[in-house]
């Protein structure tokens, strides 16, 4: 199942849900070269934005109990398995302390003028995720925009 981000960024947006990008794929918005196929966000806590929240992900069911029918059909031991095996990899190469470590960073960030700036641009000009870093990144000329 193919991520959709603009959609899922597009439904919140419509239900004017507040809350912070976490995790992974924020992680990939600030840079990181590693890939994720999911989407974590910290939602305000307030009642009326849980009400919202619950509405956004109503309307985004049909995927969710796509991918929830998909992973029931995995044993529960292996996905333990597959998981721990994962977790010992990202200890290994000190990936989980790191992201323990800039998620706090991480939050902060979210909440400058720059970045909040640099996100309204992903739901109002409703592009790819790979179109908007690459505006982003080509003034750098790293290896993700350098033209060979």
């Amino acid at each position: 199942m193919e991520l959709d981000l603009a959609r899922l960024f597009a439904v919140l947006d419509r239900h004017k849900v507040a809350y912070v990008l976490i995790g992974g794929i924020a992680a990939v918005y600030h840079g990181s070269p590693f890939p994720t196929e999911d989407v974590d966000i910290a939602p305000q806590t307030d009642r009326a934005n849980l009400a919202r929240l619950a509405a956004a992900l109503a309307e985004l069911d049909a995927r969710t109990l796509d991918f929830a029918e998909r992973a029931a059909k995995v044993p529960v031991e292996l996905q333990q398995l597959n998981k721990r095996s994962v977790h010992r990899a990202m200890e290994i190469m000190g990936a989980r302390a790191a992201m323990r470590a800039g998620t706090e960073i991480q939050a902060l960030a979210f909440t400058t003028e720059a970045s909040r700036a640099y996100m309204s641009t992903f739901r109002r000009d409703g592009g790819s995720v790979k179109a908007q870093l690459d505006q982003r990144d080509t003034t750098f000329g790293d290896y993700r925009t350098k033209k060979e």
